[in-house]
């Protein structure tokens, strides 16, 4: 086994993570590479041995660092090293393992499958050339699928070439900097400028300025250009990520349609609601109701107003309607009631005297009628009513005396 250790720390919240990679004979890497199928989801590192070693990914879960698995991506003999991307070239919403082989490499680059860990592209970025190449993936055309972006390394044209995530055709090249520059092109992809596809960002390669630049994703032009270092001429390496699309779309309420409830009291009824609201970006938000869960609501009709704003400004707003019955619609459902059991017609009879009553404004003659009604219903009950049907009607009679305030 070979004795050179790589080590490798990755910053994440503040805290350091970090492991070591062994550059290992052919043989031990197939051994890894037949354990399990490499596969690159959220929260994945991914790793690839520079020259000297064999062209050795690795794949480790992002939170513990814990190794995943490992595969070579070239022949076993190459020692040139191996450059690497992860981005969603597929399509299928896991992040795939992209990678460029270093000098010596004939500018081969491939595609693995991050469900599958199966090569799924292979293709030699610059014909001729030898000098290794760099890699980065971002959609580019706006597919939704990642393409593959390859930067010329040391010895030839500072070049880019952008290629197709679905066809793998040629989609843009470009030089990036002086067409004398020898030092190569390193690549980076994100959304720099905020329009919803990847741009191409480069950093220039050693023998010259830490040089920058930043071309548009869709019309190619370079809309940015700086110095990273005043002074360093060893080169720059760069990534780029994209700031997510400004949020412009409200939360969506979710409230009831309409609630009817019996007042139980002269005030009206105490009336309790779920009313929920749910963002794309900020999930579930607060939503304020007027009146609100809980308040008591007259008889009649209220309108409940509802509204909800996510941490972007954007609001939405809703109402329905809560209706409270009072006496003349409780007695109109104590009527239909009473005409389904056995001695319907005298209680028929005493609800229609309160109905009077109460439509005449007789609050005390309508307390009278529904105490007779109550004496009625509890002679019958056992004998004409059921216990349950007495134990019913009763407690509608005793609802209307309260709302009534008898």
């Amino acid at each position: 086994m070979r004795g050179a250790t790589v080590p490798i720390s990755v910053r994440e919240s503040g805290s350091f993570l970090s492991w070591r990679l062994r550059s290992l004979p052919a043989a031990a890497a197939l051994a890894i590479l037949s354990l399990g199928t490499p596969a690159a989801s959220a929260g994945t590192i991914v790793t690839g041995l520079g020259a000297g070693g064999a062209p050795l990914v690795g794949v480790f879960e992002g939170p513990t660092a814990t190794p995943k698995s490992s595969f070579l991506t070239y022949d076993a003999a190459f020692a040139g090293g191996v450059r690497v991307a992860a981005a969603d070239v597929t399509g299928d919403g896991v992040a795939d393992v992209v990678t460029g082989a270093g000098p010596g490499g004939a500018a081969h680059v491939k595609v693995f499958d991050g469900l599958t860990g199966l090569e799924v592209r292979s293709f030699v970025a610059f014909a001729g050339f030898g000098g290794g190449v760099y890699v980065a993936a971002g959609d580019v055309n706006g597919d939704g699928k990642a393409d593959v972006v390859v930067g010329a390394d040391a010895g030839g044209l500072p070049q880019v070439k952008v290629f197709d995530a679905v066809t793998g055709s040629l989609l843009r090249s470009f030089v990036a900097f002086d067409p004398g520059f020898g030092g190569g092109a390193r690549v980076g992809a994100g959304d720099v400028t905020g329009d919803g596809v990847a741009d191409v960002v480069t950093g220039a390669g050693p023998g010259a300025a830490a040089q920058v630049k930043m071309f548009d994703g869709v019309t190619g032009a370079e809309v940015r250009s700086f110095v990273a270092s005043a002074g360093f001429g060893g080169g720059v390496y760069v990534a780029a990520t994209g700031l997510p699309p400004a949020d412009e779309t409200g939360p969506v309420l979710s409230l009831p349609r309409s609630i009817t409830v019996d007042a139980t009291g002269p005030e009206g009824a105490v009336v309790s609601f779920a009313a929920s609201a749910n963002d794309l970006v900020d999930g579930p938000v607060p939503v304020t109701c007027r009146p609100a869960s809980g308040s008591t609501f007259e008889m009649g009709d209220t309108t409940v107003h509802c509204t909800a704003t996510d941490s972007s400004g954007n609001g939405a707003e809703g109402s329905f309607v809560v209706h409270v019955r009072g006496a003349t619609e409780q007695l109109t459902n104590l009527g239909g009631a009473v005409d389904h059991v056995p001695p319907g017609a005298a209680l028929a009879n005493k609800v229609r005297l309160i109905a009077v009553a109460v439509a005449a404004g007789r609050t005390r003659a309508a307390c009278s009628n529904l105490a007779g009604f109550i004496r009625l219903v509890n002679a019958q009950s056992g004998k004409k009513l059921t216990e349950s049907q007495a134990q019913d009607l009763i407690a509608s009679a005793q609802q209307i005396e309260s709302v009534l305030g008898c």
